[in-house]
């Protein structure tokens, strides 16, 4: 008998997808490569089509928070703790 600790990519693909938190995966160059479902309900996007390939960048209400979380990964190489604002699909709050 396997559990899910015998494969780490199934143990974090079930841990990426079972969270509480919306999840959002983007290159280097801010193209999002990962949604969970979750990031899908949170942000409005109808399915996970319509939220790959776009960047993260429209999920920001203001640019400056947007170069903080930018300057934070240059600086950290990961984001640990930041308060920001982000919008929904359509630049909602």
């Amino acid at each position: 008998m396997t559990s899910s600790f015998d494969n780490p990519e199934e143990l974090l693909q079930g841990l990426l997808e079972t969270s509480p938190a919306g999840i959002s995966v983007t290159s280097v160059d801010d193209v999002r490569l990962y949604v969970n479902e979750k990031f899908l309900e949170l942000y409005g996007y109808e399915n996970v089509d319509a939220a790959l390939g776009l960047p993260s960048r429209e999920n920001f209400l203001s640019d400056e928070d947007y170069q903080r979380v930018e300057a934070a990964f240059r600086r950290d190489g990961a984001l640990i703790s930041l308060e920001i604002q982000q919008a929904c699909k359509g630049g909602e709050a």
